[in-house]
């Protein structure tokens, strides 16, 4: 549930800012019952890993009508994770003209590289952005941080 919230207000959130009138949202959360006009008529549809594994078990012609599909915090691991993934691959080898972006903290590239890569024929390319670390600083409450520690 709380995927499911979070994506609803994605939409919300980015259609207000993009200033979409109620009746032209084009950015729209995930529906199972949604129609092929409304899909193709969308910028982005929002959805949680529950869902997508849904359309992907039980309407995978659906996926054609999409170009990129967006896996976010690919690190927190769970079996449907997993198992879209790897459904996700096969897709990949279907339908040419489908994108995956696989976004992560903590990935290991080489992995899943390697995965990708077995039978997509290099067709897979991996980007690293990497993020400067910034020294963290730690105070308690009660505690002066011009006191020194030899009271």
């Amino acid at each position: 549930m709380p995927r499911k919230l979070a994506a609803r207000n994605l939409c919300v959130r980015l259609n207000d800012e993009l200033r979409y009138p109620e009746s032209q949202k084009k950015i729209v959360e995930f529906d199972p019952d949604m129609s092929d006009s409304e899909i193709k008529n969308s910028l982005i549809v929002f959805g949680s890993d529950i869902e997508l594994y849904s359309l992907l078990t039980q309407s995978p012609k659906k996926l054609e009508l999409f170009r990129t599909i967006v896996i976010d915090e690919a690190n927190l691991r769970h079996i449907f994770a997993d198992m879209i993934i790897s459904m996700l691959k096969k897709q990949l080898k279907r339908n040419k003209n489908l994108q995956l972006v696989v976004l992560c903290t903590n990935i290991d590239q080489a992995l899943y590289s390697r995965f990708f890569n077995d039978e997509l024929k290099d067709e897979m390319k991996t980007i690293e952005i990497r993020q400067p670390n910034y020294p963290t600083e730690m105070n308690y409450l009660g505690q002066n941080s011009n006191e020194s520690e030899s009271s």
